[in-house]
């Protein structure tokens, strides 16, 4: 399980790094640098959480700050920062790990 979200949260992220790239230059420095460093660090936590006994508190803030970047990623769209598509790739992308995450979660509380 924690391989799979892991890897779509990766290949999540290179694909928004590319997109911030191509913000206008005023919102890729605050705006853009903001939902960069937020994505690294909820790539920072998941490979954490693959390697700690007990993680159901960190899964739980991995949670959250997810549901923060899809924030983001809304504030983006209306903003017109991202296309339409782009937008709607992003949230299936981010629909798609929070699943996996919700799996992970359910699994750990299970085990607990």
């Amino acid at each position: 399980m924690s391989l799979k979200i892991l890897n779509d949260f990766y290949e999540y992220q290179k694909w928004l790094v590319d997109k911030i790239s191509k913000f206008p230059r005023n919102q890729r420095y605050v705006l853009g640098s903001k939902i960069e460093n937020h994505a690294y660090t909820i790539l920072e936590k998941l490979i954490t959480a693959q390697y700690q006994k007990n993680k159901l508190s960190l899964l739980h803030q991995i949670n959250i700050d997810l549901e923060i970047l899809r924030y983001y990623i809304r504030f983006c769209n209306d903003l017109n920062l991202l296309t339409i598509r782009s937008y709607e790739y992003s949230s299936k992308q981010l629909q798609g790990i929070g699943s996996q995450l919700g799996g992970w979660i359910k699994e750990q509380t299970k085990d607990a």
